[in-house]
């Protein structure tokens, strides 16, 4: 089975500066955010890969982006909300520029982020639950998908960036190192292989 994981599309318009999206930041997707999802959508008709189910997390913008796929690649039923697809809480990161952070809670911390995934100490940020608990949320969200789908070829999950390092870091060493960091871009997807106990990266931050 293909697990397609697909980052949701942008945002932000040109002319806006982009701030840390979280949990508590449900804002929807723009005109270009839009044309996104139908370009994912058209090629994963193109390559095979029309989905036999969509999930999704329940903020706006996953939602919008997984509504769009399910209606091009003609899935009679709509997206399924999985609050395990939810994005990370950045508690008092959220709403803040990449500046603003830096100034607040230091750059080594928003590196650690960015380039290990690491997540920063409860008192630099007050960043909702764990890292534990959304390792945890996503190993289970793929034992789903293995047993409940047993028989489909293609599943596509709609989800953020901080959620989608996290699908990236529970594979072993060896797969990670397709990415240096698990990061997605708005708008990309990434392809795992899943079989009965197993999950190969096919690619990984990939444009349409």
């Amino acid at each position: 089975m293909n697990l397609i994981l697909a980052r949701h599309g942008n945002t932000f318009e040109p002319n806006e500066t982009p701030y840390w999206v979280g949990l508590k930041n449900d804002i929807p997707l723009t005109s270009k955010g839009k044309e996104q999802a139908e370009r994912l959508a058209e090629h994963l008709i193109s390559n095979k890969l029309v989905p036999d189910a969509v999930y999704c997390g329940a903020l706006k913008r996953t939602r919008e982006y997984a509504q769009i796929i399910c209606k091009v690649t003609g899935l009679k039923t709509g997206p399924t909300i999985d609050e395990r697809l939810n994005e990370l809480d950045y508690g008092n990161w959220s709403g803040l520029d990449t500046k603003k952070t830096i100034e607040l809670f230091g750059e080594d911390l928003v590196k650690a982020w960015e380039d290990h995934a690491s997540w920063p100490p409860k008192d630099k940020g007050n960043w909702g639950g764990s890292q534990k608990e959304t390792i945890a949320k996503v190993e289970s969200f793929m034992e789903h998908i293995r047993t409940a789908h047993k028989d489909a070829k293609n599943i596509v999950a709609v989800t953020s960036n901080g959620v989608l390092k996290h699908f990236w870091l529970v594979l072993d060493r060896e797969q990670r190192k397709v990415s240096q960091n698990g990061k997605v871009k708005t708008g990309a997807f990434c392809q795992i292989l899943i079989g009965k106990g197993s999950a190969s990266i096919q690619n990984w931050n990939t444009a349409p």
